[in-house]
């Protein structure tokens, strides 16, 4: 037998959760304050060299530079090669850094981990953070030694407004892993009204 009862109430779970996943989409492509997004891709190439400083007598010590630089090439020409930014002529790098974002535009910290049996725990890691009033193309380290050594060099993508990586519990139930302090709490609450669960929180005080 045909119950409309039952039916009508899966009508309606069905219609809760597709107004749910539209809601999500309009979080992550809309700010509540500034309207759609317009989101243009760019692209970094990451130059990682380094230097050795020869020794003019015995009494000095033998020192090292890593340099790390990154320049859009999005805007690059696709005949000329593409050179780090510290092999640029002067007026090279004047129409580069007019047209094109630079390395802190993308990166907001940078960490080199160096080996801790030559440099200790205490001077092994070396971090470059972002200053927004001093644009860049990159960082240099320099250290003592003449031995090969092996290192890591961690990137953290610069995100305006920031970006937190969510709890993968709280990820399923919001549908999205990555997202603004407005947007998730935005979600969460959307989430909240759609189950009817601001009942349940009142009537726990």
């Amino acid at each position: 037998m045909f119950d409309e009862g039952k039916e009508f109430q899966k009508l309606l779970e069905v219609e809760k959760k597709m107004d749910q996943i539209i809601r999500r989409k309009q979080i992550q492509n809309c700010s509540p304050l500034i309207g759609p997004q317009l989101i243009i891709p760019k692209r970094i190439r990451i130059f990682i060299s380094h230097l050795y400083h020869r020794l003019d007598s015995e009494t000095q010590i033998p020192k090292w530079e890593l340099r790390i630089e990154g320049r859009c090439i999005d805007d690059c020409s696709v005949t000329a090669p593409i050179l780090p930014p510290s092999h640029l002529s002067t007026l090279e790098k004047l129409v580069a850094n007019k047209t094109n974002k630079r390395f802190n535009d993308f990166f907001s910290n940078v960490v080199v981990e160096l080996p801790a049996n030559l440099y200790g725990t205490t001077q092994n890691i070396i971090e470059w953070k972002r200053d927004p009033d001093a644009p860049t193309d990159g960082c240099v380290i320099a250290r003592n030694g003449d031995s090969d050594i092996h290192l890591k060099i961690k990137f953290w993508r610069y995100n305006n407004p920031q970006k937190f990586k969510i709890h993968p519990y709280l990820a399923k139930l919001l549908g999205f892993a990555y997202g603004t302090r407005s947007n998730i709490m935005e979600a969460l609450f959307s989430y909240i009204r759609t189950e009817g669960l601001q009942v349940c929180l009142l009537s726990l005080f």
